[in-house]
């Protein structure tokens, strides 16, 4: 089932965002909370408002699956922006960031053309893997 394997998917961009966060200095040890000044201003608040709403106690499979497609967008352009940054070869790398990467990007493109929904608003979420 499509919404299985996009839950299965976000488990390693959800890794890979945790780890780059630097929490030290956050009061909420990265509990993101949408009322507080210090989350709205910090340099992580995309990233750290993401892994709250999408790491492993959020509920994920009561989200509906055009929700977990825009979680998963956002990991494809996170991870694409952490393999640009290491310099893999997309193409050719078969690393555990650039094979997630073909393969989410293959899931979340065969769900946008699925047939059993429509998904129209989330086709810009597509993330160009040249490089």
């Amino acid at each position: 089932m499509m919404k299985n394997r996009i839950l299965e998917l976000l488990e390693f961009p959800r890794e890979l965002v945790r780890g780059d966060m630097d929490l030290e200095e956050c009061p909420h040890q990265g509990l993101y909370d949408l009322h507080d000044k210090i989350c709205l201003e910090c340099d992580q608040g995309e990233e750290c408002d993401w892994l709250y709403g999408n790491d492993e106690f959020a509920a994920l499979e009561l989200h509906d699956q055009a929700q977990l497609l825009k979680a998963l967008g956002f990991g494809l352009c996170y991870v694409r922006a952490a393999i640009a940054q290491w310099n893999h070869n997309i193409h050719v790398c078969q690393c555990t960031a650039c094979s997630w990467f073909k393969q989410a990007q293959k899931t979340y493109d065969e769900a946008l053309s699925g047939d059993e929904a429509n998904y129209a608003g989330l086709n810009h979420h597509k993330v160009s893997n040249t490089g």
